[in-house]
């Protein structure tokens, strides 16, 4: 993944005198017009390089983005903007593409805020809070859960 995001520096800084596409993907889905190029052994000019001085003005962002702590969340699906991966928690129990009354939908985010904030173990504590009892089943139940999790 580091190799992605550097490629994309080293793609935008490119010119024909020094084309620097060594990071560019060269597997059946092309996005680099200059491996395209190659590919096919057709000839390549750049068009639309980014000047150096730029380029080297936003280079700590791209230290930024590609930095091991950044990257392992990526590894678990863990999005960079909180906000956004507690809406995916929240849509995968209500999908915006179906109608839900507004308790299913105050639900789906209350359940939704517990997990992302506490992890599946807050069901079981509001169960507990709620007077449910506490069967084999949601213990099991709640132990799949937490497997999946990891």
């Amino acid at each position: 993944m580091r190799d992605a995001i550097w490629a994309t520096w080293f793609h935008k800084i490119s010119i024909d005198a020094k084309p620097q596409h060594h990071l560019c993907s060269t597997s059946e889905t092309l996005w680099c017009p200059f491996q395209k190029a190659n590919a096919t052994g057709a000839e390549f000019k750049h068009k639309h390089s980014i000047p150096e001085s730029v380029m080297e003005a936003i280079k700590p962002i791209y230290v930024r983005l590609s930095a091991d702590e950044l990257l392992k969340k990526c590894l678990d699906f863990i999005s960079q903007n909180g906000n956004e991966s507690l809406n995916h928690v929240i849509w995968n129990r209500c999908p915006k593409d179906r109608f839900f009354g507004a308790k299913r939908v105050r639900w789906a985010a209350s359940d939704a805020a517990c997990s992302f904030n506490d992890g599946i173990k807050s069901r079981k504590t509001v169960m507990e809070l709620l007077k449910i009892s506490n069967r084999a089943f949601n213990d099991v139940f709640l132990a799949n859960s937490c497997v999946k999790q990891r």
